[in-house]
């Protein structure tokens, strides 16, 4: 299936919120590199990040970690209707916990370096929420990218990156984790000091967190110009020239003859798809079911598509579809022939089945 298919799977993806993610977390390291030379006094290497929240300019500090938890928001924003099935929505719960934990590390101030028991109150929840923040990030993002690549055709374009940068934060994280159970944790009290690398490690790992966040919001980028641009191409939408708040509208909108046929391929799906929500996006019918959109309608000047045609529906179809034309994942009906009712009923029902079966998954 190309790309075509691809963009129009499920609801608009938010570029704004994309951008603001690579923004944000691209700031957040500007940040963390700055505050190095602000702070000569205190060595990278074996001072932690959360140091730099102590004293002159801990400020910048506490507002790059705020920052860092806008960077995870918008991405929450860019994702949330994009995640289908318990997978995704895992992944977006923990996301949300990352979200948490970012706000409460900027509010909460480390105590002193190196840490001597009992911990203040604002000492302890910035341990917690730091810790959460770093061991949970890797998990969501895990979840995220093989939610994405898997159940959302809107963003097939982008598996393959989405399937190699996955397990990135999580490579960052265990890279950390692995370094310190073997040169920082068996130093015991004394693992802190000239000479004791605790800083670069978790610098490396949040460099990684990055990384993941500016591929995927890249990637949401990409997919979403690719999917508004193929939805258009050799030709403009006959019914994609007006902001329609309904269907309704929409078809009142065209020729006689082609509000006739529409009407029936509208009766058509609502009664082929259980219970579906029409509403109308990138300007043109689309119904929803259990989050995802299954199917758009769109009207040619000469012909009416259905969208979605994926490369299952296609070859699980390709005898009646033998005298249509498929397309850059658009099935393609004249105007001027007969509905093929029992067709598109079939289409419906077989959508219907991909998005139970995604919601499950």
């Amino acid at each position: 299936m190309t790309s075509a298919a691809v963009a129009i799977t499920s609801a608009a993806i938010s570029t704004r919120a994309a951008r603001l993610a690579i923004v944000a977390i691209a700031s957040y390291q500007i940040l963390l590199i700055a505050l190095i030379f602000l702070r000569p006094d205190l060595a990278p290497s074996w001072h932690t990040i959360s140091e730099w929240a102590i004293g002159p300019y801990g400020w910048i500090m506490s507002g790059a970690f705020l920052i860092s938890a806008i960077s995870y928001a918008a991405l929450f924003v860019l994702l949330k209707p994009q995640l289908h099935g318990s997978q995704g929505r895992i992944g977006l719960g923990i996301l949300l916990m990352c979200v948490i934990g970012a706000i409460g590390v900027g509010t909460c101030a480390t105590d002193p370096m190196p840490l001597h028991s009992p911990l203040s109150t604002r000492g302890t929840l910035h341990m917690i929420f730091g810790t959460g923040q770093l061991v949970l990030l890797p998990f969501a993002a895990l979840l995220i990218n093989l939610s994405l690549a898997r159940n959302n055709e809107a963003w097939r374009s982008a598996r393959r990156v989405l399937l190699w940068t996955a397990g990135l934060p999580l490579f960052g994280f265990l890279s950390f984790a692995v370094y310190s159970a073997i040169f920082v944790f068996p130093l015991g009290p004394d693992a802190y000091g000239p000479g004791v690398n605790i800083g670069w490690p978790p610098r490396f790992a949040f460099l990684s967190y990055m990384l993941w966040v500016v591929i995927l919001s890249w990637q949401a980028i990409r997919c979403s110009r690719e999917g508004y641009t193929e939805i258009q191409a050799k030709g403009e939408l006959t019914m994609g020239k007006g902001n329609f708040t309904n269907v309704d509208e929409y078809i009142s909108a065209q020729p006689e003859t082609a509000q006739v046929v529409l009407q029936l391929v509208r009766s058509i799906l609502r009664r082929a798809l259980p219970g579906p929500e029409e509403a109308i996006s990138y300007k043109i019918p689309a119904y929803r079911l259990h989050g995802g959109i299954v199917l758009y309608l769109a009207g040619w000047k000469q012909h009416y598509s259905l969208y979605p045609a994926g490369e299952r529906m296609v070859a699980a179809f390709k005898d009646q579809l033998a005298s249509y034309k498929v397309t850059k994942g658009t099935i393609r009906f004249p105007l001027c022939e007969p509905v093929p009712v029992n067709l598109i009923e079939r289409i419906a029902k077989f959508r219907a089945e991909e998005a139970v079966w995604r919601e499950q998954s």
